[in-house]
């Protein structure tokens, strides 16, 4: 892992230069009504209730392209249902501050490689436009983990929707 964030004159973390380094372009376009809190987001990949839907161990020599492969499978499908159109907030110091990025993804994989190779890791949260699942990559100990979420109708209420691995 030898990425790091690009950083702007501030001293800050520029989050547009680094998104672009992950082959993301934000389009520029307003977030949908259904984009959901960042706060809320983060809480419901990061308490202690959240479960994985899928889980990778660090240390495995093919740890990436085996976390690469799962989020092709279990959560690509539910954050880009428009076109390869989504939110991203990537891990970083002031994330939840700066919030959701609308990005299109001009490449077709390893998404999770891509944001390890940028920061030098592979944490990031994602959400489709209409907001109904929410996807995201944590490291926890040893392990990545992919969490899924389904909203209910409610935009604060939460139900797990997978958790097989």
């Amino acid at each position: 892992m030898t990425g790091k964030h690009r950083i702007d004159q501030n001293g800050e973390i520029d989050w547009e230069s680094t998104i672009a380094s992950c082959g993301l372009v934000i389009t520029g376009k307003p977030l949908p009504e259904e984009a959901r809190d960042p706060n809320t987001t983060i809480l419901a990949a990061t308490s202690g209730n959240a479960r994985p839907a899928a889980t990778v161990d660090v240390r495995d020599a093919n740890s990436m392209d085996t976390l690469d492969a799962l989020w092709d499978t279990i959560a690509k499908p539910l954050i880009t249902p428009q076109p390869g159109e989504f939110l991203i907030m990537l891990w970083g110091k002031g994330s939840v501050r700066e919030g959701w990025f609308r990005v299109q993804d001009s490449l077709t994989s390893k998404l999770p490689s891509r944001i390890c190779d940028a920061i030098g890791r592979p944490e990031f949260f994602a959400l489709p436009l209409n907001g109904r699942d929410f996807c995201a990559v944590t490291v926890e100990e040893d392990d990545y983990w992919i969490v899924t979420h389904a909203y209910e109708a409610n935009k604060n209420e939460l139900t797990n929707t997978q958790c097989a691995s």
